[in-house]
């Protein structure tokens, strides 16, 4: 049993451990991609806190409480539940312990977790935005952290995308991505093909200012760039007029500010740096022989890759 794991893990049986996201990014960076460092608190980990605490048959009453899954109010306050047992569940010493010391082995002041479930980020169904990210975590708020990604696999909106998608929840498992956090300046999403013509010579990029959370949650209105890999330059630029950005703050946390009027509608990228997310996402595309979504921040002028899936709506599939 594994606990931790490295992020880079080389051998692809041991991927499996670190969820979908935690594979992807695996691969990203032995292709060579900019990747934050980081490290996988494993799905064996989610199975031990959950077997130790009686949780998973708790877990397993609840869920057969929901008679319904068309009905909302029925998997919400199921939902709701299995979330309180979790803030409640007291860690394994073994856990915590393992995972304090390979944070503090990352010898940065914050970090990202993410969670990565055992079947996000596959050709079948990205799991996108399904389950919980909390940026800004200190050494302090890393417990508290694993706990809300942990039960972010049982939030509404998950429990009903895993029913509507044919997923049985109880094979599904969750690993932890805990990376050294990207101050992100500007940030956003990508499509190596357009996402809602199909087109596959356009690359379609979203950006705004501060962190991609404000992007990928919809919070805001993002610049929208249309790149074509055939003609190698933009061909639509559609500047939008951002009010609010999503930053950290003095004190460590994570919070909007507004933004005043002549920033709100500055163009968030640079042409060049436009040139260079294109590129990249292109270059992803071509490496794993798949069109892709691709999250990207820069900070301090440098690109970094925060996660890529394969784009599993073309075509007007599901």
């Amino acid at each position: 049993m594994r606990i931790v794991a490295p992020l880079f893990e080389s051998d692809e049986k041991q991927r499996v451990k670190a969820g979908g996201k935690g594979a992807w990014l695996s691969r990203l960076h032995h292709a060579g991609f900019r990747v934050p460092t980081g490290f996988v608190l494993t799905s064996d980990a989610y199975s031990l806190a959950v077997c130790n605490s009686g949780l998973d048959k708790i877990i397993a009453v609840e869920l057969e409480r929901i008679a319904d899954y068309e009905d909302v109010a029925s998997v919400s306050n199921a939902s709701k539940r299995i979330g309180e047992y979790f803030y409640g569940m007291v860690v394994p010493e073994q856990v915590s312990n393992e995972l304090c010391r390979e944070f503090d082995s990352l010898e940065a002041e914050f970090v990202a977790v993410r969670s990565s479930a055992s079947m996000e980020d596959g050709e079948k169904a990205s799991w996108a935005g399904q389950l919980e990210t909390k940026l800004n975590t200190s050494r302090d708020e890393l417990i508290d952290s694993v706990r809300a990604c942990w039960a972010s696999l049982y939030s509404t909106r998950a429990l009903s995308y895993c029913h509507n998608g044919g997923f049985n929840i109880h094979d599904c498992s969750v690993g932890l991505v805990i990376q050294e956090m990207v101050n992100s300046d500007v940030s956003g999403i990508a499509f190596s093909v357009h996402p809602v013509t199909n087109d596959a010579d356009k690359v379609v990029i979203e950006a705004g200012f501060g962190l991609g959370e404000a992007v990928v949650s919809g919070a805001i209105t993002p610049d929208t760039y249309v790149f074509s890999k055939s003609a190698k330059g933009l061909t639509e630029k559609h500047v939008g007029n951002q009010r609010k950005k999503l930053v950290r703050t003095v004190q460590g946390k994570t919070d909007w500010v507004e933004l005043p009027a002549e920033s709100a509608r500055q163009q968030k990228l640079s042409d060049a740096t436009l040139e260079e997310v294109a590129n990249t996402v292109i270059e992803i595309e071509s490496t794993f022989e798949i069109p892709v979504d691709v999250e990207w921040a820069v900070e301090d002028g440098t690109l970094h890759i925060l996660q890529s899936r394969p784009i599993t709506t073309l075509g007007g599939q599901g």
